[in-house]
């Protein structure tokens, strides 16, 4: 259902239709979109270099690059080759005593073991001068002179002295009298102040404490301490006499470890301190606090760098909300990736808005006892929402009282009780893109107690302000409660939040639906209803990417829950910058490989609706049609997703179905053997066909002891081979062949072998002889009443298939839904089980039968007489027919996927990364079922049948037709998803060129390299759009410009 905003805020009105925006007059002017007539090519051939291009963020921890290597295959054995790289430590275990042997060798002199020199000035070192060595400089000996020559622009560089037995690690430059000079980079200052100052300095890879002096000569133009060590790239850990600096190169490795590898502040201090002195022999400097400090500020900087604060006049302090956060480059941005005339197209849901929400209640926070007071720093300026605004928006709160018409759904249930003792925070609500998985700037709040619906609120009217789109397609796992009172919520928003529109005609258009794993637990109303699935123009999404995003959140939920509330906003701002980056940078391959999917899948479901369809008598699909077009209009209207014929076979009347099939069987096999016709003769053949299969089902029953089932099969079969006999002595005179045959078979078996069991014999009906032993040795017309028979024999047992499927799914529901206890559910099993065994012995009468028929008759005069496989046997309303694909689909680029599309092969060429991609896809959904012919064979239900198997028919119906739909819609989204990627990065170039022009009020210095960082990132926006147009094109990504012109001309 949709909800629409009106001008003045007040009338405000929930319905079920897409509104597409009234069209504005069209204006006369020249199109500069230059990717309108852009089309993504995703037939890449062998030569393009991006083919097999796999991030590194797209790994999973501990998958290497050989991982991606597809297994190569024998052509002639069809065996797996093998490699080294299969068992690298069988190679490497023989050698593993000389490695010993040579990492040792390095505890003395090396080469330099016979004769002691300098390798810098030749000299010979004598017993009095012990040569030094640098573990960052190399393996080469240096005398103290030119130790501190080198080394007077590399203080950080750790030193081993020859102690003339063994290499003594304690000794660093400053023991050598090395003084380092600021703002010099360590060469000579003509005036350098006095005062030597004592620092500690975090390198990367260890903790250096050195003597320094800072520069007082006209080359530092009057620039404090803090100013000149930031210029000799050390980040001071206050402003005020630092005595502690990090480099900028330890803040940058630091901040990628905790936004990958979840690294915090304390282990990463403790691994350096531990570097070069782990037996704590010496005190090591304690900076776990400076630390902290540093790395919170140099990734806010960080982000305001990469957000252009340094470009813009209003700076850090007039940061907008949102404004520094990593937006999405594929989702829609009116004025930024979108044709010009967008509004007046007529197909809208490319240009739709997918946004979802959830909530995490595994990132918590902590009161502290200890709490100082922490700000975020420039809170609201990204992923998070603005502090104030949501805090003081959640004063005004009062206690929701909606109840659940639904189903008793957990987050629902506990949105108001979740358990909160002790934690200023219990979780955190996020909106984010659906498609995409990046989190909306100002989309992740904290809860305070629980999903409640003032949170949830705030969220996504946060993350959608300002935004200027037609239709909002928002999945959340309790859509269908949380949608009922949006729109009166929505009045109770803080003003610069609430929707509004300066033309008069509804800004938002919101479809709120459910995600397809967490829709299944809704009631089966709710569920189609409101599922992804049907709803139109919604594509292929599963509306599950949340859950992909906390399933990567949570690895610092441990963490975050003990941090001050500053420093948690930190954290999480800098986190959600990285994901959605890596996010952004990974549509390369993804939208390719999806691409792919989609048009295979696309081809696949359109094929499968036109079998249906073909299937079907005129009459049916055109009323089915009908109420497919009618719903799609107006979703008040009878639902054609869901059954209408609610009431199905009870217990009592299964139960009694059963008896009355074994009471047939029974009958089946004591029917008296004094026929004298040819159609009796032939319809006592098929009895005891009939009696063999129900032998052999009793023979394979695990339900009866043994000694029962012994004595039960025996009783059977002796009663069958009686009425073998008879039947014996009439074939001799219906088909003398056959008995000729039968004759022959017995007096060739071997004495000393057991004779076969009655389910093991054959009868040789008409059709188990060839044409020319029906023609010589049968009765006139015997084998055309077996062709009759058989139909019928065919007919009916597809029409009861049906029947008993339907009734074990039915079944199966009202187990789910009603059954409680384990008596109870052990009853309901055994009824469950027991329709099985008949489906089954139904399926292989049916086999039989049709084979038997095709002996008899070429194929083609039955085509509605297939195959029928185990597959075919199952209708659940949970099952989609492109199930596969679809998560195959969702799945791509996600955290720790692997290259898709490897397989194989025994035989045949080779395949490249293209063709086998799309094997692949085409093979994904081998494993599950399409809409089964069974229920459309025949020309569908007829009236004779029960109105539950019409039901369902039409509800398989639907379902083959919106997944044909969705797939089609999911190839045009996709491809102007790439367009608008292409378009966010030609916008970026144009939007960093222009900041590149900005002239701040610093020094000529400062403004070159706010001039020379814009440049850079326009350099590196124009660098990724060529690449990303490269992989979506022919070839080498040139080819597409042939009918662009103007799209050459930019690239």
């Amino acid at each position: 259902r949709g909800t629409t905003f009106s001008e003045n805020n007040r009338h405000l009105a929930s319905h079920g239709d897409l509104v597409i925006p009234v069209r504005r007059r069209r204006r006369i002017q020249q199109d500069e979109d230059s990717f309108a007539r852009w089309e993504p090519t995703v037939a890449a051939p062998s030569s393009d270099p991006f083919e097999d291009y796999i991030p590194i963020f797209q790994m999973g921890e501990g998958v290497s690059c050989e991982d991606q290597v597809m297994d190569l295959v024998d052509e002639r054995t069809g065996k797996r080759k093998r490699y080294a790289s299969d068992d690298p430590m069988s190679c490497w275990r023989p050698l593993a005593q000389k490695f010993l042997h040579e990492l040792l060798r390095h505890e003395g002199l090396g080469s330099s073991h016979g004769h002691i020199a300098c390798a810098v000035c030749k000299s010979t070192l004598l017993d009095g001068d012990s040569p030094f060595k640098c573990e960052d400089c190399g393996v080469f000996l240096q005398c103290r002179t030119c130790c501190l020559d080198r080394h007077a622009t590399a203080p950080l560089h750790r030193l081993m002295h020859w102690t003339g037995t063994f290499w003594d690690k304690s000794v660093t430059l400053t023991d050598l009298g090395l003084v380092y000079q600021v703002g010099h980079g360590g060469l000579a200052c003509p005036a350098p102040r006095s005062t030597i100052y004592s620092m500690t300095v975090i390198a990367p890879t260890h903790i250096c404490r050195l003597k320094m002096r800072y520069c007082a000569c006209s080359r530092s133009e009057g620039a404090t301490n803090v100013q000149q060590l930031l210029r000799e790239e050390w980040f001071p850990a206050t402003v005020i006499e630092p005595s502690t600096c990090a480099l900028f190169t330890t803040l940058d490795h630091f901040a990628l470890l905790t936004a990958i590898a979840n690294t915090n502040v304390r282990d990463f201090v403790s691994s350096l301190q531990c570097s070069g002195n782990a037996l704590r022999l010496s005190a090591s400097p304690e900076c776990y606090r400076a630390f902290g400090t540093m790395s919170r500020q140099w990734t806010f900087l960080h982000r305001m760098k990469r957000a252009g604060r340094a470009h813009d006049a209003r700076g850090i302090a007039g940061t907008l909300p949102g404004e520094a956060a990593v937006r999405c480059w594929a989702c829609p941005q009116d004025g930024v990736n979108m044709p010009p005339a967008w509004r007046e197209d007529h197909v809208q849901y490319i240009h739709k808005l997918f946004l979802s929400m959830d909530a995490n209640f595994r990132l918590k926070n902590r009161f502290r006892k200890n709490a100082r007071a922490d700000a975020p720093l420039a809170g609201g300026s990204g992923c998070v929402v603005e502090p104030k605004d949501y805090k003081g928006h959640l004063k005004g709160y009062v206690n929701e009282e909606d109840v659940s018409t639904c189903i008793s759904f957990a987050a629902l249930l506990e949105k108001d009780t979740k358990l909160a003792t002790g934690c200023r925070v219990s979780g955190c609500g996020a909106c984010s893109c659906t498609r995409h998985e990046t989190i909306r700037p100002n989309g992740l709040g904290d809860l305070q107690k629980g999903e409640r619906y003032a949170n949830m609120d705030f969220v996504f009217w946060s993350a959608i302000k300002g935004k200027r789109v037609a239709n909002i397609m928002l999945t959340y796992d309790i859509g269908c409660q949380w949608k009922k009172n949006l729109h009166t919520r929505a009045l109770k928003l803080p003003e610069n939040y609430k929707p509004t529109t300066s033309t008069g005609r509804p800004i938002f258009n919101i479809d709120v639906r459910l995600p397809v794993w967490h829709g299944n637990v809704h009631e089966i109303a709710c569920r189609t209803a409101n599922s992804m699935r049907y709803a139109g123009g919604a594509g292929k999404p599963d509306g599950e990417g949340p859950e992909r995003i906390w399933a990567a959140m949570n690895s610092m939920a441990t963490a975050t829950k003990e941090m001050g509330e500053g420093v948690r906003d930190g954290v999480i701002e800098g986190w959600t910058a990285h994901h959605n980056t890596q996010k952004n940078v990974g549509q390369r391959p993804v939208l390719d490989r999806r691409l792919k999917i989609a048009q295979v899948q696309n081809e696949q479901r359109a094929q499968e609706l036109r079998d249906i369809e073909n299937s079907l008598d005129e009459e049916t699909l055109a009323t089915w049609r009908g109420m497919y077009t009618n719903y799609e209009g107006n979703n008040t209207l009878p639902n054609p997703f869901m059954p209408h014929v609610l009431d199905g076979p009870s217990e009592q009347s299964v139960r009694a179905q059963l008896v009355r099939d074994e009471a047939e069987d029974v009958r089946m096999g004591r029917v008296p053997m004094r026929a004298t016709a040819k159609a009796t003769f032939v319809v006592l053949g098929l009895q005891l066909e009939e009696q063999q299969r129900r032998i052999a089902g009793m023979a394979r029953d695990v339900t009866l002891t043994a000694l029962d089932r012994d004595r039960s099969l025996q009783e059977q079969r002796i009663a069958w081979f009686k009425r073998l006999a008879r039947y014996r002595a009439l074939q001799e005179l219906f088909m003398p062949a056959a008995a000729a045959k039968a004759l022959v078979a017995e007096q060739a078996r071997d004495p000393d072998i057991p004779a076969p069991d009655a389910e093991d014999v054959k009868i040789w009906l008409p059709s188990e002889l060839t044409a020319q032993e029906r023609q010589e040795g049968c009765v006139e017309g015997l084998h055309e009443i077996e062709v009759s028979l058989r139909v019928a024999q065919c007919t009916d047992t597809l029409k009861d298939i049906r029947n008993r499927i339907y009734a074990r799914r039915f079944l199966i529901n009202e187990r789910n839904a009603n059954v409680v206890g384990q008596r109870n559910s052990t009853r309901a099993r055994g009824m469950i089980t027991r329709l099985d065994e008949r489906i089954a012995r139904l399926a292989n009468k049916y086999r039989a039968s049709r084979c038997a028929l095709f002996a008899l008759k070429p194929s083609s005069d039955y085509p509605a007489f297939r195959e029928l496989k185990d597959s075919d046997l199952t209708v659940d309303d949970d099952r989609e027919a492109d199930g596969a694909s679809t998560e195959q689909l969702n799945n791509v680029g996600g955290r720790g996927s692997r290259a898709i599309g490897t397989s194989h092969k025994t035989d045949g060429p080779a395949m490249s990364a293209h063709e086998s991609l799309i094997a692949s896809v085409r093979d994904a959904d081998s494993r599950r079922n399409l809409t089964s012919w069974i229920w459309t064979a025949l020309g569908g239900p007829n009236s004779g049948e029960e109105a539950q198997i019409h039901d369902a028919v039409r509800v398989e119906w639907a379902k083959a037709r919106a997944r044909s739909e969705r797939w089609r819609e999911e190839v045009d989204i996709l491809k102007e998803e790439m367009r608008r990627v292409l378009r966010f990065l030609q916008w970026r170039v144009g939007w960093w060129k222009t900041r590149a022009a900005f002239q701040a009020d610093v020094d000529p210095a400062g403004r070159a390299g706010i001039q020379a960082y814009a440049q850079r990132q326009a350099h590196l926006m124009q660098q990724l759009q060529t690449a990303f147009h490269a992989t979506w094109s022919v070839g080498t990504g040139m080819a597409a410009l042939v009918d662009s012109p103007e799209l050459a001309t930019t690239l």
